[in-house]
């Protein structure tokens, strides 16, 4: 949430910014991923398709 930008208009810490939210995305997704949560989900589940659509806004 502290992270703002990038705006309409280009400045250079968009790309610091941009990359730093894949970082944190990443680390969301291996969060998700250890074996003790995954395995609480089957097929079925939309535990790993959601985690973009809910990082999506901050992407």
């Amino acid at each position: 949430m502290e992270l703002i930008g990038p705006t309409s208009e280009a400045t250079d810490k968009d790309e610091e910014i941009i990359t730093r939210r894949v970082e944190l995305f990443e680390a969301y997704k291996d969060f998700l991923d250890q074996q003790h949560y995954a395995e609480k989900f089957d097929s079925r589940s939309n535990l790993h398709s959601s985690v973009l659509e809910e990082f999506l806004y901050y992407l």
